[in-house]
C-alpha cells in the first residue's frame, strides 16, 4: 500500500493518470503471480524453479525515490 500512496501522490503532484486492472487469476495464466500474492511459496517454487531464492534489495537511489514521491 505504500508504493501505491505514493504513486497516487506523485500523480497528484505532477499532474498525470494512471489506471488499474484487476486481473483475477481464474481468468488468465498469471499463476506464478498469484502464487506470490497469496505467499504459496510451494507453488510459486514450483511454477516458478528459475526464480532466485533470495530477495533482491531495492536500490537505495530507486527507495530515495519512491519514498520522495511521498
Amino acid at each position: 500500500m505504500h508504493l501505491l500512496c505514493s504513486l497516487l501522490v506523485a500523480a497528484t503532484k505532477h499532474n498525470f493518470r494512471f489506471f488499474c486492472r484487476h486481473t483475477a487469476a481464474a481468468d488468465t495464466d498469471n499463476k506464478v503471480a498469484d502464487a506470490l500474492s497469496r505467499f504459496q511459496w510451494q507453488t510459486f517454487r514450483r511454477l516458478a524453479p528459475q526464480a532466485d531464492t533470495h530477495p533482491m534489495a531495492i536500490p537505495p537511489k530507486v527507495w530515495h525515490f519512491l519514498t520522495y514521491l511521498a
